[in-house]
């Protein structure tokens, strides 16, 4: 068994690979710092980041002790890449708490006249109210 390097709720880091808790594991080799086409971004980093499961903050930390480990330093690549897959779970719960701050409930949607009465009488005869 290889020596434990970093731990977190999602994440363990061993010399030479990185295990996701739910038992998907990584070789730790000179593919994960690749270039995706020919930009910045890290490809692996992206690749991950695509997987349902994937939690951005407790990967960074994972995967930035991993490359610490082996003397890899980070780049302004590597922190796009961390933004690219940051922007999107921001949306995501930018979305999901103007969902809440409305009262949307997705299975009864919005009636947009009794839900918003401030509607005015013009708007309304424009909707075919």
């Amino acid at each position: 068994m290889t020596k434990v390097v970093f731990k977190n709720s999602e994440w363990t880091v061993y010399e030479n690979r990185m295990v996701h808790h739910a038992g998907y594991s990584y070789e730790i080799y000179g593919n994960y710092a690749e270039k995706r086409g020919d930009g910045p971004l890290w490809d692996w980093v992206l690749q991950l980041g695509e997987k349902n499961w994937f939690k951005p903050k407790e990967f960074a930390e994972a995967f930035g002790a991993a490359l610490n480990h082996h003397g890899i330093k980070l780049d302004a690549g590597l922190m796009l890449s961390f933004y690219k897959l940051g922007q999107d779970e921001i949306k995501e719960r930018a979305f999901k708490q103007a969902q809440k701050d409305l009262g949307y409930d997705p299975e009864k949607g919005i009636d947009l006249f009794k839900d918003y009465p401030q509607i005015d009488k013009e708007t309304k005869r424009r909707l075919g109210e």
